[in-house]
């Protein structure tokens, strides 16, 4: 089992800052706590791009990424957000295209998309759940309402933006 968690938190953070001269060997690297005066933080290892594994933290405020800053750390937010819009899925198909185009914030059901998308009734199940599962599109209702509801009672709404697929506080 790692020492030091690899997995970065998933929501609550603003600034991302990395401590640029220690590396992390996953199994065997322990976490750094940092603190200041509003918050108290543990390391992560991340890796960005082709750099080594290193110290990373996540915070919300902004006087403690002053303090980190201050004490050495490597304000990488930027990179961190670009590598992690990278790396989610993205459109594949035509289907999951013209689903997406005509996906607004006002709900739409199923018979609505499928008549403005254009697409074939026969792929509106693969495509309608993998946007759900790349969260490009969302169930207006919960899981146990889905559980209690007819499947003609869905309606769906464009997904997060990618800041908020990222659980981003701002």
């Amino acid at each position: 089992m790692p020492a030091i968690s690899t997995l970065p938190p998933d929501a609550g953070w603003r600034f991302v800052l990395q401590m640029p001269r220690l590396e992390v060997n996953p199994s065997e690297t322990h976490a750094i706590s940092f603190a200041s005066y509003s918050e108290n933080t543990s390391s992560f290892g991340v890796q960005i791009g082709e750099e080594p594994m290193r110290h990373t933290i996540f915070v919300r405020e902004q006087s403690t990424a002053d303090r980190a800053k201050a004490e050495g750390w490597k304000d990488i937010t930027e990179q961190y957000k670009q590598q992690v819009f990278d790396r989610m899925p993205k459109l594949s198909t035509a289907a999951q295209a013209a689903i997406h185009s005509v996906l607004t914030e006002d709900p739409k059901d199923k018979a609505q998309l499928v008549a403005e998308s254009g697409i074939a009734d026969s792929e509106w199940r693969t495509t309608i759940k993998l946007l759900e599962e790349r969260r490009i599109a969302k169930c207006t209702l919960g899981p146990r309402q889905r559980k209690a509801a007819s499947n003609r009672a869905y309606k769906y709404v464009r997904g997060e933006s990618w800041a908020e697929a990222l659980n981003i506080v701002e």
